[in-house]
């Protein structure tokens, strides 16, 4: 008799749900307050400290995870598109334009 199959798609969606809502809280920690803790994010996505750091290793990891969140929402990974086009000027108004909407996308952040 072979073992039950074992599927991660429950977990997976919980842990992707955890992840999402601590970095939704540590966009809301910078954008509320003047100070950034793991604590602080913690206590704001209703998890332990230790889950923070289980998902993204340190203080460091957070930031760069909510930064590289935030650069995606903003069509930050549209700039490739820029440098691809053969006239300069076009590709100069491209890039204030994919930069001009990444900067009002987060601008309190």
């Amino acid at each position: 008799m072979s073992p039950r199959p074992y599927r991660l798609g429950q977990r997976q969606m919980a842990a992707d749900e955890t992840r999402s809502r601590i970095l939704n809280a540590a966009r809301e920690q910078l954008e509320k307050e003047a100070s950034f803790s793991i604590d602080a994010v913690a206590r704001r996505a209703d998890v332990a400290r230790m889950t923070v750091y289980y998902q993204f290793g340190s203080r460091r990891g957070l930031l760069e995870a909510l930064f590289d969140d935030l650069a995606a929402s903003g069509g930050v990974i549209q700039l490739p598109s820029a440098f691809q086009l053969q006239d300069p000027m076009a590709a100069l108004d491209r890039l204030i334009e994919i930069f001009a909407h990444f900067w009002s996308s987060a601008r309190v952040v």
